[in-house]
């Protein structure tokens, strides 16, 4: 899991004005399975739950800008010498 509380973006000519990024909460998952003496398969799911990044002005809470990236998934064999 990996948690972002809301920043500051940027400065605007009233602190009304400001702008910023919103909370954001993302689940990642990492799994591991040894297969053999130094082989093993793995998994990396990344952003989970598909959570907008987002960004807004102090004044109004509405979002100026919302992007969703996806999520990522690797699964692989590795081995270990």
């Amino acid at each position: 899991m990996m948690f972002q509380g809301k920043t500051l973006s940027f400065v605007g000519e009233r602190p009304e004005l400001d702008g910023y990024t919103a909370d954001l909460l993302r689940w990642d998952l990492t799994a591991r399975y040894r297969l053999l003496q130094g082989l093993s398969l793995f998994l990396n799911w990344n952003n989970i739950s598909n959570e907008p990044d987002e960004s807004f002005q102090q004044a109004t809470h509405f979002p100026t800008s919302q992007e969703y990236y996806g999520w990522t998934m690797e699964l692989g064999v590795g081995y270990s010498f």
